[in-house]
C-alpha cells in the first residue's frame, strides 16, 4: 500500500518548467527546423546558454547540466568564428579581383576566401616583349594566366599566327587537360610576348597536391572543380578564336588572288586590244605605201616613154 501510494505520487503531473528551460528547448528544435549552418550553430548556442542558466539559477548548480552544456557552448563559440571569418569579405589586388571575377571564382561559386588562399600559392612572373615563353617540343610543367599583357600562339617554320592570348586568360590550358589524360604535356606550338607581360603560374606538383587533397567540403575541391571548368571553356574559347583567324587569313588569301586574277586578266585585255588597233593602223599606211609605189612606178613609165618619143622625131 505504501508503494502504491509512492508510485501514484510520483506520477502526479508536474507544473510546467521555469521559462528558461523552454527556451532552451525552444532553441532546440529551431536547430532542427534551420538549413543554414550559421544559425544552427547560434541556436544551438542559445539553448546553451539558457541551459545554463536555468541550471545556475533554478536547480541550484546542477553541476552535471553546467559542465556538459558549458563544453557545448564553447564547440559552438568556435565554429561560429570560423564560420564568420569565412564570410568576411576578402579583397584582392586589381588582377586578382579580374581572374576571380571573369576566368576562375565567381562564375564556379568559388568562395573568396577558397579564391585567396589558391591566389596566395601563385608564383608572378615577368615576360619581355618577344621572348618566348615556350617552344615546340617543350614539357609543360606549370598553369599560367597572364595578367598583363599578349602572347601569340605560332605555328610552323614561318611562325604562322594561329591566334593571341590576351590578359586574364589560361596560357597552358590544352597542355595541363593532356596531363590529366595521362599523355605527356607538350606544347606542340610557340608561345611569343608580343608586349611586355606578367604571368601567375603554378607547378603541377602544387596543383596535383591540391588535387590529391580534394574532399567534400574542402577549398581544395573547389579548386579543383572551377579548374577543369574555366580550363575546359578556355580551350573552346581558344579554338573559337584559331578558327576565325584561319577562316579570316584564307579570306585574305582568295581575296588576293581573285585581285591578281582580275589583274592579269585586264592587262591580257589590254595587250590583246593594243595589238588589234597596232593591226589596224598599219594595214592602211601599207595600202598607201602600195599606192606610193605604184605612182612612182607609172611616173618612171611616162618619163621613159617621153624620152623614147622625143628620141624617135629627127
Amino acid at each position: 500500500d505504501k508503494m502504491n501510494e509512492t508510485m501514484g505520487e510520483s506520477w502526479q503531473l508536474q507544473e510546467p518548467g521555469h521559462w528558461l528551460f523552454q527556451f532552451g528547448s525552444l532553441c532546440l528544435l529551431v536547430s532542427y527546423a534551420v538549413t543554414s549552418v550559421m544559425n544552427l550553430r547560434i541556436a544551438l548556442l542559445c539553448a546553451s546558454v539558457a541551459y545554463i542558466a536555468w541550471a545556475l539559477f533554478i536547480l541550484k548548480v546542477a553541476l552535471d547540466t553546467v559542465i556538459w552544456n558549458s563544453l557545448f557552448f564553447c564547440i559552438n563559440v568556435y565554429h561560429i568564428y570560423h564560420l564568420h571569418k569565412a564570410k568576411q569579405y576578402v579583397e584582392f589586388d586589381e588582377h586578382g579581383e579580374a581572374i576571380y571575377n571573369e576566368l576562375l571564382g565567381r562564375k564556379q561559386n568559388i568562395t573568396r576566401a577558397q579564391f585567396k588562399q589558391f591566389f596566395n600559392l601563385g608564383t608572378i612572373e615577368t615576360i619581355k616583349k618577344d621572348s618566348y615563353y615556350a617552344s615546340p617540343g617543350k614539357r609543360c610543367r606549370r598553369l599560367s594566366i597572364i595578367l598583363t599583357g599578349c602572347f601569340g600562339v605560332e605555328q610552323g617554320n614561318d611562325k604562322f599566327l594561329l591566334h593571341e592570348i590576351d590578359e586574364i586568360e589560361y596560357v597552358d590550358s590544352v597542355e595541363w587537360i593532356s596531363m590529366k589524360q595521362g599523355r605527356k604535356p607538350v606544347y606542340t606550338i610557340g608561345l611569343r610576348a608580343l608586349r611586355h607581360s606578367t604571368i601567375i603560374s603554378w607547378s603541377y606538383p602544387q596543383l596535383l597536391g591540391i588535387l590529391d587533397a580534394a574532399q567534400n567540403g574542402t577549398w581544395q575541391l573547389a579548386i579543383k572543380q572551377g579548374i577543369d571548368i574555366s580550363t575546359g571553356m578556355d580551350i573552346n574559347d581558344k579554338l573559337l578564336a584559331q578558327g576565325r583567324n584561319i577562316a579570316r587569313h584564307r579570306k585574305i588569301e582568295l581575296l588576293y588572288d581573285a585581285n591578281m586574277y582580275s589583274k592579269t586578266n585586264e592587262s591580257l585585255s589590254k595587250s590583246v586590244s593594243s595589238e588589234s588597233t597596232s593591226k589596224e593602223v598599219n594595214k592602211p599606211q601599207k595600202k598607201k605605201r602600195k599606192k606610193v609605189e605604184d605612182v612612182q612606178i607609172e611616173e618612171v613609165i611616162d618619163t621613159s616613154s617621153s624620152q623614147q618619143t622625143s628620141s624617135d622625131i629627127p
